[in-house]
């Protein structure tokens, strides 16, 4: 009986390895990311598919609890920022299938952020968008 049953795991296990770098090497999510809040305020997103191609979308809120939302899929990474007037907030959602990590910190599917008046920044996933914000942030530290 054990013959019969250790050959068949191997040979799971074989199959089961050789598919996951297939998965892994794509790395992209289909994203939500939803802003609420007073005011009017301006969010602008850029995402980022692997093969360097991106897709730029703006929302603007206006007036009390506005909800706007954008969606991108096969988005390896992007960049969103919002602009917040004085005396008013966003609150940022984000969701992603398969997870991404959450751009604010947080290991949750989904993640939440309350945003204070000002300009926010932030990026989630990977790619060249990403690591040249990062670059950009680093060269302002030094």
């Amino acid at each position: 009986m054990l013959k019969k049953i250790i050959p068949t795991a191997c040979a799971a296990l074989m199959v089961s390895s050789v598919s996951l770098p297939t998965i892994a090497a794509d790395n992209t999510s289909s994203i939500g990311i939803k802003f609420s809040g007073s005011k009017t305020w301006a969010a602008e997103c850029t995402m980022q598919r692997p093969n360097g191609d991106t897709n730029t979308l703006e929302r603007q809120g206006r007036g009390h609890r506005s909800i706007k939302s954008m969606t991108g899929n096969k988005v390896q990474g992007g960049l969103c920022e919002v602009n917040i007037p004085e005396g008013a907030d966003v609150k940022v959602t984000f969701v992603s299938r398969p997870s991404m990590t959450c751009p604010f910190g947080n290991e949750a599917r989904a993640c939440i952020k309350q945003l204070s008046s000002g300009q926010s920044v932030f990026t989630f996933g990977g790619g060249s968008l990403v690591e040249a914000h990062n670059q950009r942030q680093l060269a302002s530290v030094k």
